[in-house]
């Protein structure tokens, strides 16, 4: 979103490319992952968590929207990650604000590891990104 005089809410709202919501995937998971770690930690070892990322979306009047599976830490609590990535989101200008701007599932078994990685490449694996 950028703000603009001309448009009647005062807003134009910008859409991106594949190649756009790929560089706000490794954005958001490089800012994420900064976050969990100390300052010495970032500085010298750069961990970056392990994530999928797959765009939705963008036709027949469809919203653009992502699906992203984000492999949290073992040594990190359930509670710190889920507020983490939220806070994350909400600083982050391709991200939608608001009840339905973050969703977060944790996956704990193998069949719903299945599941979800089944929903996330229902559209294929052309529109997908890892780090």
């Amino acid at each position: 979103m950028i703000p603009n005089d001309e448009t009647l809410s005062g807003v134009f709202w910008l859409k991106g490319d594949d190649a756009i919501y790929t560089q706000m995937h490794v954005g958001f998971v490089e800012s994420l992952s900064k976050r969990l770690v100390s300052r010495t930690v970032w500085k010298h070892h750069r961990f970056i968590l392990r994530s999928a990322f797959a765009i939705e979306g963008g036709s027949n009047g469809e919203l653009v929207h992502a699906h992203m599976i984000i492999a949290k830490p073992d040594e990190l609590d359930e509670e710190r990650f889920c507020s983490t990535v939220r806070d994350t989101a909400a600083g982050n200008n391709w991200i939608m604000n608001g009840d339905y701007a973050v969703h977060i599932l944790r996956i704990t078994a193998a069949e719903e590891t299945a599941r979800s990685t089944s929903y996330t490449t229902k559209d294929g694996f052309g529109r997908l990104s890892f780090t």
